[in-house]
């Protein structure tokens, strides 16, 4: 599945809007909308038709890209491959 991103990629990190998909492997769990816009981060339950990413595999997996762990490279994505890219710098590991 193919999305339309929002982005312009010469647009700086911290002026885009990246909208994002993380969705767990059939059964492993709940999806969720992550959208970034500047420094306000959006995250809701359910899914997005129109996130300009998927970013999908197992829930520990997922867990592990968002705590710098797993690189992004081992998970299915599908969108905007730029935005996608983006994902890891947008939310720096605690």
């Amino acid at each position: 599945m193919a999305h339309e991103s929002h982005l312009a990629p010469t647009t700086p990190l911290h002026q885009q809007i990246l909208t994002h998909l993380l969705e767990p492997r059939p059964t492993d769990g709940s999806a969720f909308n992550v959208s970034v816009r500047q420094a306000e981060v959006t995250v809701s339950e359910g899914t997005d038709d129109n996130a300009g990413v998927v970013i999908s595999g197992l829930q520990a997996q997922l867990l592990g890209m968002l705590l710098g762990r797993v690189d992004i490279s081992r998970l299915t994505v599908s969108g905007n491959e730029v935005t996608a890219l983006q994902f890891p710098n947008a939310f720096l590991p605690p």
